[in-house]
């Protein structure tokens, strides 16, 4: 009896253990009432997802906020900080956020409105949320660092000038302060492609057929696909977009992301000049990029770093927009030093 009492005290003292290590990573929610859109449109209930790790410090000097990428949610950021230990959640308390329209916040496949303009959501917004989410629910007036990748990284570059005091530092990993023309051009083929399939009643897992191998052709180089995918092999790699089932990111979620991805611009309120920009900014910031990103191009974020005396790392390799999985053992490294600086 006693070695059974003692193993279960030592089960116990290991579920706290790790629980202290890891965190809470259960999907949690806050309800923000009559959040005002942009466009002024206004949003009676907003709710906003978000999960966090670790623990809160004393000081409140350890917070780091990360928003989730393109069509990705709280739950994907888990499995990047526990499972390729991408943030320290030992030493950081980590938050988490499911930007607007991901499926978890509020998003056109989770509202009851009907309206379009309840579902013109920009960059800004999603940051505005992420700031009343904190400050209004959470009582965090302000954080160690903002990290994020790809569209996450344009929330935390809109941070940057929306709350310029809010965080010490600024990791924008594979993303951009503005969109750049060739970004566009790939992202309104998309959204074309979508509306078509809107106006003329074609089942949604037809149209986004051609999205998603859009967006596979641009998340790699070509090069890469060419290694990867021999001329005899395509028939069969083309058959996975034959099955279509998602999960958070539905056709109208994804146009929803998609158009606030377009209308991103951090210079638009400083008559598009960088150095005007850059003066607002107050946080210490690292960028990085990858050259042959196909996806978000990187050539704004390198031309915009020395208006900020920006920490510059910059990859080059075929994995295009994915390639930080690819050098991700130097990606962490260069995130943790600077955050420690």
């Amino acid at each position: 009896m006693f070695v059974m009492k003692k193993n279960r005290i030592i089960l116990l003292l290991l579920f706290v253990i790790v629980i202290s290590v890891f965190g809470e990573t259960k999907q949690k929610y806050e309800l923000l009432k009559n959040f005002k859109l942009e466009n002024n449109a206004v949003i009676s209930e907003c709710k906003i997802g978000y999960r966090t790790f670790g623990t809160m410090n004393s000081k409140k000097n350890n917070i780091i906020l990360f928003p989730t990428w393109f069509g990705g949610t709280s739950e994907h950021l888990d499995k990047l900080i526990n499972g390729k230990d991408f943030l320290d959640s030992s030493k950081y308390y980590i938050i988490a956020v499911d930007a607007l329209g991901n499926g978890v916040s509020y998003s056109p496949s989770n509202s009851k409105n009907n309206d379009e303009k309840y579902f013109d959501i920009t960059i800004t917004d999603m940051v505005n949320s992420q700031y009343l989410l904190l400050t209004d629910k959470l009582n965090i007036e302000h954080v160690k660092a903002i990290v994020g990748g790809s569209m996450g990284g344009m929330q935390a570059f809109q941070w940057a000038v929306s709350y310029p005091y809010f965080a010490n530092k600024l990791v924008a990993y594979i993303a951009t302060p503005r969109i750049s023309s060739y970004d566009l051009l790939i992202d309104n083929a998309e959204i074309t492609i979508i509306e078509m399939g809107e106006k003329y009643n074609i089942p949604e897992a037809e149209y986004m057929k051609a999205v998603r191998m859009f967006q596979n052709a641009g998340s790699f180089s070509p090069s890469y696909r060419v290694n990867e995918t021999a001329y005899e092999d395509f028939p069969e790699f083309i058959k996975q977009y034959e099955s279509y089932s998602p999960t958070n990111l539905t056709a109208k979620n994804y146009k929803c992301q998609m158009k606030a991805i377009m209308s991103h611009n951090i210079f638009r309120d400083y008559n598009n000049s960088q150095k005007k920009t850059a003066k607002v900014i107050k946080s210490d910031i690292l960028l990085i990029v990858n050259k042959q990103d196909h996806l978000v191009n990187p050539q704004p974020a390198i031309d915009f770093a020395p208006y900020v005396d920006a920490e510059l790392l910059i990859l080059d390799n075929n994995r295009g927009h994915l390639g930080i999985t690819y050098e991700l053992k130097k990606v962490v490294g260069t995130i943790s030093k600077f955050l420690e600086k």
